[in-house]
């Protein structure tokens, strides 16, 4: 799939967990959309709910959602925002998460909280090890639920080391117990199956198309099961809040909820209308199956590569079917403290573009190595990078820096 992408071959590319690189044919396909409404802005602004709903509809098949239950937002954190902060939750009530959730998303919790009077709390996942079981991180996260406990935020796949929660059973067992489950699909879409037929437990989704579903920047979705939908507030209003006037009529396919957390407003729709281009991708261009296996067979080389030049201990889990797409290592201690700035020189002295996740206390103090190959990446590149990580080891040995 290489022959498929713009690719600049002078930089070793390996951080799709923050943004996949879109294909050659999506790329034309959104300046194609941008030329059409440019061509009559006002008439491509009227066309494009109806035009969005479509996409919609045609996501939804691909996720196996309805429709109805989706939103679109330019980002996962966007759509978390809408949920997070629109839920209805009990007076007094906890929201609960982990010390590895991703921190603009613990950052809304907290705001919910401080917004309404309510209790913020963070447990630890940190400390369980790469050896954990899937047992072990079941236990470590319902043990932690109170009779307070109203939402739970779980990632469905960790940003900072790759952890996938058995989520599926911590859903059931939040139903149970009456906790509303949020989970953060950042990192699931496009890198393994996502079916909301199969995560009927879940009560409430968001995720990313431009990780590694390798889609336009700046598209995300938010999904909402049917039972929770009473049970959301608007955290913003517009043209369809209370009723939909007619330039609207085309989206929505009569979902009252799927209206009032519709865009509404002029923006640059052609990436969301290439959504339909990517899917199309996904279900006719590509094997699904074969992409996510591809993903794994690079993730595992990685390790190997990382084990047998670097060392580095492994902060990923090391039971497969717990590790998502990413896969990160605890860095040299000369090297943690320096994580944005590593990750900087790196790419200007070494063309070697990785990721620097926070890790460690105080937050945003320590870091780690964050490794996520994608299709168009390939072994050589992996053992190119990490010749270039070597050298950088030697050299701080030597000089001490």
């Amino acid at each position: 799939m290489r022959n498929q992408f713009e690719l600049d071959e002078s930089i070793i590319y390996l951080n799709n967990g923050t943004h996949s690189i879109v294909p050659r044919k999506i790329l034309t396909a959104i300046t194609s959309y941008q030329k059409e409404y440019e061509r009559n802005p006002t008439q491509g602004l009227m066309n494009a709910w109806g035009r969005l709903w479509d996409v919609q509809k045609k996501v939804g098949k691909f996720l196996n959602a309805r429709p109805e239950d989706l939103f679109f937002r330019p980002n996962v954190t966007e759509a978390l925002n809408a949920i997070i902060l629109g839920v209805d939750l009990p007076a007094g009530s906890e929201i609960l998460a982990a010390d590895l959730e991703y921190g603009a998303i613990v950052n809304q919790c907290r705001y919910r909280a401080e917004r309404d009077g309510l209790k913020f709390r963070q447990y630890t996942l940190k400390n369980l090890g790469s050896g954990r079981s899937e047992g072990e991180v079941f236990e470590t996260v319902v043990r932690e639920l109170k009779p307070e406990t109203s939402l739970l935020l779980l990632s469905h796949v960790v940003t900072a080391n790759g952890l996938k929660p058995p989520i599926k059973k911590i859903a059931k067992h939040c139903r149970e117990r009456g906790v509303l489950l949020v989970a953060d699909g950042a990192h699931s879409t496009g890198a393994m199956p996502v079916d909301f037929g199969d995560l009927a437990d879940v009560d409430f989704y968001a995720g990313n198309f431009h990780k590694w579903m390798m889609g336009p920047k700046g598209t995300g979705f938010g999904w909402v099961h049917e039972r929770n939908q009473d049970k959301m507030s608007l955290v913003s209003a517009g043209w369809t809040t209370f009723e939909k006037p007619k330039p609207f009529e085309l989206f929505g396919g009569g979902s009252r909820f799927a209206e009032k957390l519709f865009f509404s407003a002029c923006r640059d729709f052609a990436p969301f209308f290439a959504l339909g281009d990517l899917v199309d991708c996904w279900t006719t261009d590509w094997n699904p199956e074969t992409i996510h296996a591809r993903i794994r067979e690079l993730q595992k080389f990685c390790i190997a590569e990382v084990e047998r030049e670097l060392g580095w201990k492994l902060l990923s889990p090391q039971d497969e079917r717990l590790r998502g797409p990413l896969v990160s290592f605890a860095l040299p201690e000369s090297w943690a403290a320096q994580g944005y700035s590593l990750m900087t020189e790196l790419l200007e002295k070494d063309k070697l573009q990785l990721s620097f996740a926070p890790y460690g206390e105080p937050v945003g103090k320590s870091f780690c190595v964050r490794f996520s190959p994608h299709v168009y990446n390939t072994e050589e590149e992996i053992t190119t990078a990490m010749k270039v990580l070597r050298k950088r080891v030697d050299r701080t040995r030597v000089t001490g820096a």
